[in-house]
């Protein structure tokens, strides 16, 4: 959920001072039909603590950054490999609609968080925040 709630919280609190994350999502209404897999359902029901598959539905169906991804003004590394799940429109979109500085990194057979690719993109994300976040020396 940290491709969605990352985001988020970047465009929310102005406190974030930096925002990295990969597998993003914009809308994630765009994945319902994964909660028809037994395993998916489990998984994202326990995720919420929600375990009515109704009022899980319903749940996601407010889960959008529409509005709210302007508001992420804050640095922004935005990683998503071409065979996620999740379509590389919705992070694309998130990336678009940042209004502060940002980076895109698309992972040519990156899986869902490129997960198959840990030594790609988490050396990516560290450098990153480490760029955004150095603390300066007085």
């Amino acid at each position: 959920m940290g491709g969605y709630l990352a985001p988020r919280s970047a465009a929310c609190d102005a406190r974030i001072k930096a925002c990295a994350f990969a597998g993003g999502m914009y809308d994630r209404t765009r994945v319902l039909n994964r909660l028809e897999d037994p395993f998916e359902f489990a998984r994202v029901a326990h995720i919420w603590k929600v375990y009515d598959k109704q009022k899980l539905v319903d749940l996601h169906s407010r889960c959008t950054l529409e509005g709210l991804a302007p508001k992420i003004r804050c640095p922004l590394l935005v990683v998503h490999g071409d065979k996620d799940f999740v379509p590389v429109e919705q992070a694309k979109r998130i990336y678009d609609e940042a209004s502060g500085p940002k980076e895109w990194l698309l992972l040519e057979g990156g899986n869902h968080v490129c997960n198959n690719m840990p030594f790609r993109y988490r050396p990516a994300i560290g450098d990153f925040l480490a760029k955004h976040l150095a603390a300066t020396s007085s």
